[in-house]
């Protein structure tokens, strides 16, 4: 967490998704639920998504958004902001690992502070 003026800040990635799949699996549905337990009433939430580099950049921009909407769909909650990227430079896209770590969703969560 950090705090930012009157808001408290909250920061998760899910990563490991397979490729051109949006599908959320495996740990990752523990890491949801440890995001639901961050999220209030009046929580801000943003979710944008991530695609590596490798086919069709339309393809990507669309993978990247259903990665988003699935996060969004699985968290259950309200107040939810969602955005796909597409094909990101997070992290070198040469190297296979970091082409895996591209394959990610970030969920941002403000919250406000008494």
């Amino acid at each position: 967490s950090e705090r930012r003026g009157d808001k408290k800040i909250d920061r998760f990635s899910l990563i490991l998704f397979d490729i051109r799949s949006s599908e959320i699996v495996g740990v990752n549905h523990s890491i949801i639920k440890t995001i639901q337990q961050y999220c209030q009433p009046n929580s801000s939430i943003k979710i944008t998504g991530y695609s590596d580099r490798l086919g069709e950049a339309g393809y990507n921009q669309q993978l990247a958004d259903a990665r988003a909407l699935a996060a969004a769909k699985a968290l259950e909650v309200n107040n939810i902001k969602v955005e796909g990227i597409g094909q990101a430079q997070l992290y070198n896209s040469s190297l296979p690992e970091g082409r895996m770590y591209t394959r990610t969703v970030e969920v941002v969560i403000e919250t406000p502070v008494e």
